[in-house]
């Protein structure tokens, strides 16, 4: 009987233990330029258009696609660059608007600022700073916890 009793218990245990659902945490790593930063109700936003960054013999088969690539004569040959070694491809303008997360982490490449020996890794900082450069995304549970600006010569 205790081992009828005992089964019943371990089976209840497993099957409750199924029914529990548990909240699998999205994460996602997306390079993206910044269109637009702003608050609303007191949650700050982002507006961002995805993009591919791309380096390698990849970038310059991307590069050459949409004509871009940099050419020169080696030896009566024509060879394919492209500058810095990276390219970016925008085949969608979708633009996103995505919440940031209030314990947001920023590592940005102008990080340090010689003149007054500051460190410039607020959120203000990447406000006023974020026009025309390029940006590594993370995003989890649908907001931005991770901003890290994207070094391009």
């Amino acid at each position: 009987m205790v081992n009828y009793v005992l089964i019943i218990c371990c089976v209840f245990f497993m099957s409750f233990g199924s029914c529990v659902k548990e909240k699998q945490v999205q994460v996602s790593r997306n390079y993206a330029f910044v269109l637009k930063v702003y608050s609303e109700n007191n949650i700050n936003y982002v507006e961002a258009d995805y993009v591919q960054y791309v380096t390698g013999d990849r970038a310059i088969e991307e590069a050459k696609k949409n004509g871009d690539a940099d050419t020169r004569l080696v030896n009566g040959e024509k060879v394919y660059s492209v500058p810095g070694d990276f390219y970016i491809v925008n085949e969608h303008n979708k633009i996103r608007k995505l919440a940031v997360s209030d314990n947001v982490k920023l590592d940005l490449v102008s990080s340090n600022d010689s003149k007054n020996k500051k460190e410039l890794n607020t959120f203000d900082d990447f406000t006023n700073d974020y026009k025309d450069k390029l940006f590594l995304l993370t995003i989890e549970s649908e907001k931005i916890i991770e901003i890290e600006e994207v070094f391009t010569p």
